[in-house]
């Protein structure tokens, strides 16, 4: 998952908390220098500083049963189905170039519904 989908996540509230694997965060640097780079491991320092990058697990998780499922198109294409419209049907496909991403927009436009 790349920084711009990463920021995105967090700016629409997803948890920061955690292990795992953190961008600097472009958008709010330190103003001590700290934050350079990527963060790996527990997580340390003022969450403002950085931006987390969630597991697959996580965004299921996150996604709870509005997730329906993954979907390897092929050609390095994933779609994430779930949402449900009045009729009961999916509402959302997102496709992506890995699952992450994929679930990562289906979390998005569930938050945004």
């Amino acid at each position: 998952m790349d920084y711009k989908l990463a920021r995105k996540l967090k700016s629409a509230g997803f948890p920061q908390e955690g292990t795992g694997f953190y961008y600097a965060d472009k958008d709010n640097p330190s103003p001590n220098g700290e934050g350079d780079g990527h963060h790996f491991g527990d997580y340390i320092g003022n969450e403002q500083y950085f931006v987390k990058v969630p597991t697959l697990s996580e965004l299921i998780k996150a996604c709870g049963d509005d997730l329906y499922e993954l979907i390897f198109v092929g050609g390095g294409i994933v779609h994430a189905i779930g949402g449900w419209t009045e009729d009961g049907d999916n509402k959302y496909w997102e496709p992506g170039l890995t699952p992450d991403e994929a679930v990562a927009k289906l979390w998005l436009n569930l938050r945004n519904k």
